[in-house]
């Protein structure tokens, strides 16, 4: 499935699952995600830099480096009262030298309660492609709610990796989130 089209329908399937629930219609401007359920879609560029080895510290291994272009679609889970959340997203990496796939779980933390919001996330992330690595990912960004199920953010991220390589990252995204409050 070509990346664009995966783009579009995971779009879709977020309208579609989002609609508004009354309760989500009362909260007016106190945006909170306190007791939702989402998902997201982000667009992004990259620069990484690979160490392709058949060990972490052996020192004659392919160094490649370059841009990418990245598509993450993933969910979230609000956790506590504090405008917190559980992330979980697969990462497609495509166009460049390193096209491959990642996952990543993490956590992400709210500062403020009106519709602008600042964040940081911290995930776990592995890659498959091109280099099979175990790391962390550290964001910082702004979210704007503007309705209480739809937000759009911009983050800023690093990250790196070891396992049959090295591999360092960093990252710009704007991503696309859609919440649900039917499980309240």
């Amino acid at each position: 499935m070509r990346p664009s089209t995966l783009a579009a329908a995971s779009l879709g399937a977020l309208l579609a699952i989002c609609g508004t629930s009354a309760r989500a219609q009362e909260r007016g401007a106190y945006l909170e995600h306190n007791g939702s359920l989402g998902g997201f879609v982000t667009l992004g560029g990259e620069y990484s830099a690979l160490v392709v080895t058949g060990c972490v510290f052996c020192a004659n291994g392919k160094a490649v480096d370059g841009f990418d272009a990245i598509l993450d679609v993933g969910g979230t889970l609000a956790v506590g009262q504090s405008g917190s959340e559980l992330i979980l997203r697969g990462r497609l990496v495509f166009l460049s030298h390193a096209r491959g796939e990642s996952l990543l779980f993490g956590y992400r933390k709210y500062f403020g309660r009106d519709d602008f919001k600042t964040f940081a996330g911290f995930d776990l992330m592995g890659t498959f492609e091109p280099v099979k690595t175990i790391g962390a990912r550290a964001s910082f960004g702004a979210i704007w709610d503007f309705s209480s199920i739809m937000g759009l953010w911009l983050d800023a991220g690093a990250s790196f990796g070891v396992g049959a390589g090295r591999r360092f990252g960093a990252e710009i995204n704007l991503g696309f989130q859609a919440r649900t409050y039917l499980f309240e």
